[in-house]
């Protein structure tokens, strides 16, 4: 009976449109079947469910007690708690059900449509009505979770919480279930979904099940659609986490286990109506898995109602793309599965790439090709919500973007497709909350200037922080300011309501006592806090205020990254580094959150980890200047010679020619001691010798003297040259350093720079006295000869010319004399 129970699970979690797996459809039980049909009334109000919710007794005095504190859970756990003690594998599923049916009824009436046909209180006993204010209130209060309050509309939030007591919280009692972590997963999720922000709390809870179950599933070979659906949604959690390297793995593995194949290509074709010749378009070539013995896994036939799809009716553009080549205008349909995973990947895009016009074309070839073919109303759906989202920034198509959210909105009541149909596969799209979608198309109408219009929305979805910002926007502050008053009024201790107060006045006694009415748990009030004491250059303040916050959430990146910047601040080390640490954790693409990791790990002298951190850093913004100079200078200090000649190759690139780095193209001392370290043959990092990197070394001084001419850096050139036995070269660059010198204007007027100038001049007849003479092969002809007949004469011009320039200005200084001096052995020579 138990293979029989398993068999009874996975045919839950598939759904209606999987293939009948060793036909076990016709002996489903009739709660499984109810479920699968959309029928969850039927479940919810079964004699099982009767004994749970504990609707067909009379509470006794006690328990009526609890009722009317809004204690519902200590009512209904007991009750769930005796009926699991030593149950049977078909008793926990019959449980089990329960809890899904209880999870589905709530997505319906919270997310897929449409409308419940039953109000929850009907499933209690007839005691709960009177006192359902005081339950839902409390229910709002227990799913609050890290501090973060749950969605104050919440459409019947007992379902949820149901839904909680069976799958999460008494999900060890149903440990006979293979698939009881999965729906321990997905009730958490969607917990997580109808709450402010994200907690690491649920996200445990969520990544913990997951786990768990990948060791309960049937083999890949034997249930790819099932294996296809659990990568999906582990890669959908990450995306909702923004663990981006990890939700394009699992999305990956979906589409493998699948043996889905898919490509993003190009091919010609049209996108304008006049347009008289082919361009390539981006494409999706797309093929799912077909097997002849049995139907398409998810396959369905075309529902009898589709979402209302909106027509451009441009003058310019076409409907839709004409692609000349017929084999990839006109592909084949889709798995429902598999036009999951191409939103899915469509998503990664998004979240992997900077938002810009690229991005959006990458992205619309997957919405195009999951809006050929309408398989299921709510994949469907989703595609039209991301079409509608990819062209909100275009003038062309931003009409068409608003009408068609506006008309998902409205299509949530509409009776045209089944619950069942809509939930079938609602938990592999990112598809968003009835009042989350509203709120969207409330924000397109501010991005559109129709500020009133998104106020109204606001208004009516008691989303006060976002009517707040309206107000600001159409310059009625006082109005902003009133409206958070008279909810204080209403209730007076929240400190959601006082930290809005806060923001509006810019006044902290607000968040102090929004931190105090929490019993010191709303994290928020202590992250505006943080925010206004880092403003005010109160680092230390700043930091405690940071670490409470996080302390009780800490998913917030941006927490961690300006906690990081005030323990920074004030050289409080090892909390910046735990800081900036926690950030690239949380991303892994944040470059400056690599950079200041690495500046921590510099001021602790862990030079090592400072240059890992830094490499990593570049590896996700390549063309940050300030990252590559720090690169540079910690390659020197540890002895990566040939990292740091890239280094500064690259900071080369990146500043020349930018007048806001005129005087900062080049660190030319960090330049000299490279070129010195090639020169003396320093061993590197690896044990190598630098003399190896000569021919690297020889590019980068040709570079800079191709954008600076400085006598320093020609002096280094100089100095190379000569280790080469490159001797004309070296010769040829003392007196380019010597003559950058000698025309600088204020040579006559600063004693610091003639100083200089008879330096270079001594190091240049110094160069001719001893390079002059010598022999060297001639460049062209190949004959050999001296490097400069006519040495003397030149050093000793050299010399003259500097004296009988600066004579009137510096004659009978110490620094003069030493050039009467040199000329005087010149012509002693």
């Amino acid at each position: 009976m138990a293979d029989c129970v398993h068999n009874f699970e996975w045919a839950l979690i598939r759904g209606n449109s999987a293939s009948d797996q060793d036909g076990i459809t016709e002996k489903l039980p009739q709660h499984v079947k109810d479920i699968l049909d959309g029928d969850y009334k039927a479940v919810l109000t079964s004699s099982l469910a009767g004994d749970l919710l504990g609707r067909a007794e009379q509470p006794s005095a006690a328990e009526t007690a609890l009722i009317a504190d809004g204690e519902l859970d200590s009512y209904v756990k007991p009750r769930l708690a005796a009926r699991l003690a030593g149950a049977s594998a078909e008793t926990q599923f019959e449980v089990l059900c329960v809890g899904v049916a209880a999870l589905y009824a709530f997505m319906q009436g919270a997310w897929t449509g449409p409308l419940l046909p039953f109000k929850s209180e009907e499933l209690f006993p007839s005691a709960v009505a009177d006192h359902w204010d005081a339950i839902r209130r409390k229910t709002l209060e227990q799913l609050a979770v890290d501090s973060e309050e749950a969605y104050v509309l919440t459409i019947e939030p007992v379902l949820l919480m149901v839904a909680r007591w069976i799958l999460v919280d008494a999900a060890p009692q149903l440990a006979d279930l293979e698939s009881a972590d999965w729906w321990t997963a997905r009730t958490a999720f969607v917990h997580q979904r109808i709450i402010d922000n994200p907690t690491s709390t649920l996200q445990a809870v969520i990544a913990g099940a997951l786990d768990r179950l990948a060791a309960k599933l049937p083999p890949v070979e034997k249930d790819r659609n099932l294996a296809a659906r659990y990568n999906l949604e582990y890669g959908l959690f990450h995306h909702y986490f923004r663990q981006d390297a990890k939700s394009v793995e699992r999305f990956t593995a979906a589409q493998e286990a699948g043996e889905f194949s898919w490509t993003l290509t190009g091919a010609l074709g049209k996108r304008t109506k006049f347009q008289t010749f082919e361009v390539s378009q981006l494409v999706v070539q797309a093929e799912s898995r077909r097997n002849t013995k049995a139907p398409m896994p998810n396959a369905v036939e075309k529902p009898a109602a589709t979402p209302e799809n909106f027509a451009h009716n441009d003058d310019t553009l076409l409907e839709k793309i004409e692609i000349t080549d017929k084999s990839m205008a006109e592909q084949g349909n889709l798995n429902v599965i598999d036009q999951c995973i191409l939103l899915a990947f469509c998503l990664n895009v998004k979240n992997t790439n900077p938002d810009h016009g690229l991005t959006t074309e990458q992205m619309m070839p997957y919405v195009r090709r999951v809006l050929d073919n309408a398989n299921n109303w709510m994949v469907h759906t989703m595609s039209l919500l991301l079409r509608s989202r990819l062209e909100s920034a275009k003038s062309r198509t931003v009409e068409r973007s608003v009408l068609q959210l506006n008309a998902l909105v409205d299509q949530f009541p509409l009776e045209e497709s089944k619950p069942s149909e809509r939930m079938e596969h609602i938990f592999s799209i990112m598809m968003p909350s009835k009042w989350e979608l509203e709120r969207e198309l409330g924000e397109r109408f501010v991005g559109l200037g129709v500020t009133r219009s998104a106020l109204e929305i606001f208004e009516r979805l008691q989303m006060w922080e976002d009517v707040v910002s309206c107000h600001i926007m159409l310059e009625q502050a006082d109005k902003a300011e009133a409206i958070v008053r008279r909810l204080l009024q209403e209730s007076p201790r929240s400190p959601k309501l006082l930290c809005i107060l806060g923001d509006v006045r810019g006044e902290i006694e607000h968040y102090e006592l929004a931190w105090e009415y929490s019993g010191r748990r709303f994290a928020r009030a202590m992250r505006s806090l943080g925010a206004h004491y880092f403003k005010k250059e109160d680092m230390q303040r700043s930091l405690e205020c940071y670490q409470l916050a996080l302390a009780i959430n800490p998913l917030f990146e941006n927490s961690w990254f300006v906690m990081g910047c005030a323990a920074l601040r004030v050289e409080n080390f090892d909390v910046a580094e735990q800081a900036f640490a926690r950030v690239t954790v949380l991303d892994p693409d944040n470059s400056e959150a690599w950079n200041n990791l690495a500046s921590v790990h510099i001021k602790l002298r862990k030079l090592r980890e400072a240059f890992n951190c830094l490499r990593e850093a570049l590896r996700h913004n390549y063309d940050a200047s300030n990252i590559w100079e720090n690169f540079l200078f910690v390659s020197v200090d540890i002895g990566e010679f040939s990292e740091a000649i890239r280094a500064m190759q690259r900071v080369l690139e990146i500043r020349a020619d930018k007048p806001q780095f005129k005087d900062r193209v080049v660190d030319v001392e960090v330049l000299d001691i490279i070129t010195l370290a090639v020169i003396n043959g320093q061993y590197d990092a690896a044990g190598e010798t630098a003399w190896n990197l000569a021919p690297k070394m020889a590019k980068l001084l040709e570079a800079v003297t191709a954008k600076i001419a400085t006598p320093k850096v020609f002096l280094i050139c100089a100095r190379f040259a000569q280790w080469q036995n490159r001797l004309r070269d070296a010769l040829e660059f003392y007196q380019k350093a010597y003559r950058a010198v000698l025309h600088h204007p204020n040579v006559d007027t600063d004693e610091a720079v003639f100083k200089t100038l008879v330096e270079y001049t001594i190091k240049l007849a110094d160069a001719f006295v001893e390079l002059g003479p010598r022999e060297e092969e001639v460049r062209v002809g190949g004959s050999t000869g001296p490097v400069c007949k006519d040495w003397a004469y030149q050093a000793r011009q050299a010399v003259k010319s500097v004296i009988s320039r600066t004579k009137a200005t510096y004659e009978g200084s110490e620094a003069h004399d030493q050039l009467v001096e040199k000329l005087q052995e010149l012509k002693a020579l």
